[in-house]
């Protein structure tokens, strides 16, 4: 059983309420709270779902797709795992693009 104090103003809605609805409090409780319930959005988010944007698409899909270079290249979880990968990638093609010059 849980038990309440109500202010006046609060009173007076449950008392207006339950004329309208011809319910007794406990079953007012009840509705109200699995309304209410329900409108929240859902909580548990996959991992995936995290980086879904409004319009649906995460933000790699945005930037046009995973990088090729990413797709050969294994173990990148950790984050100084990626930004190696990207160093090595940025640096392999300054050196290419500095020697057909």
């Amino acid at each position: 059983m849980l038990s309440i104090d109500l202010d006046e103003e609060a009173k007076q809605y449950v008392d207006k309420i339950l004329e309208k609805k011809k319910v007794d409090v406990s079953e007012l409780v009840k509705q109200l709270l699995k309304e209410h319930a329900d409108s929240l959005p859902e909580k548990a988010k996959t991992e995936e779902q995290v980086d879904i944007l409004p319009n649906g698409k995460t933000v790699i899909e945005r930037m046009g797709g995973m990088p090729d270079y990413f797709a050969s290249i294994g173990g990148l979880s950790s984050r100084e795992a990626r930004k190696a990968a990207i160093a090595e990638h940025i640096q392999a093609r300054h050196s290419a693009r500095h020697e057909s010059s």
